[in-house]
C-alpha cells in the first residue's frame, strides 16, 4: 500500500491497475481521510510526471482522482502550500506594486524638472525592477542642478 503512490511512473501500468490502486487506497485508509488524501496527492504528482502512461489512460485515471478533490483541498500540506503560495504572492505584488509607483514617480519628477529628458530614459526607467535604485534615483534626481546633472544621476542610479 505505501508504494501505491509510485504506480504511474513504473513501466506497464495503466489505467486498470491504477484505478484498482485507489480503489485500494481508499478502503485501506478509510478511516484517515488526511493519510489517505496525502497518499492520492503523491499519486496525482506523479500520475501528472509520468511518461509510461498514455494520455488516455491518464485522463481515466485523473477523472476517478477528480472526486477526492475536496478531500485533497481540505489536506493539511496542500493548505499549508496554499497559504504559502498565497503570502508570497501578496509579497511579490507589493513589491511590483512599489516598483511601479516608483518608476512613475521618477518619471512624474522628470516630466516637471526635464522634460525633454523623459523620452530619453522612460525605457530605462521601465526596465529597472529594483526598488533601491528607484528610489536612490528618485533622491538624487530632486536635487539635481541640471539635465546634465540628472542624466549622470540617471545612468548612475539607473545601470
Amino acid at each position: 500500500i505505501s508504494m501505491y503512490s509510485l504506480l504511474p511512473v513504473m513501466q506497464n501500468a495503466d489505467a486498470s491497475l491504477l484505478l484498482q490502486a485507489i480503489e485500494e487506497l481508499v478502503q485501506y485508509y478509510k478511516d484517515s481521510e488526511s493519510k489517505l488524501a496525502r497518499r492520492l496527492l503523491w499519486f496525482s504528482t506523479f500520475l501528472k510526471r509520468s511518461n509510461s502512461i498514455s494520455p488516455q489512460d491518464k485522463q481515466k485515471v485523473e477523472e476517478r482522482l477528480d472526486v477526492f478533490e475536496k478531500l485533497l483541498e481540505e489536506n493539511d500540506f496542500v493548505r499549508k502550500q496554499r497559504a504559502l503560495g498565497e503570502a508570497q504572492g501578496k509579497i511579490e505584488g507589493k513589491i511590483d506594486g512599489e516598483v511601479e509607483a516608483s518608476q512613475q514617480i521618477l518619471l512624474d519628477i522628470l516630466q516637471a524638472r526635464y522634460p525633454t529628458l523623459v523620452l530619453q530614459v522612460k525605457t530605462q526607467v521601465e526596465s529597472t525592477k529594483q526598488i533601491g535604485k528607484l528610489r536612490e534615483a528618485i533622491r538624487f534626481i530632486i536635487n539635481a542642478s541640471d539635465e546634465q546633472d540628472a542624466r549622470s544621476v540617471l545612468d548612475t542610479c539607473l545601470a
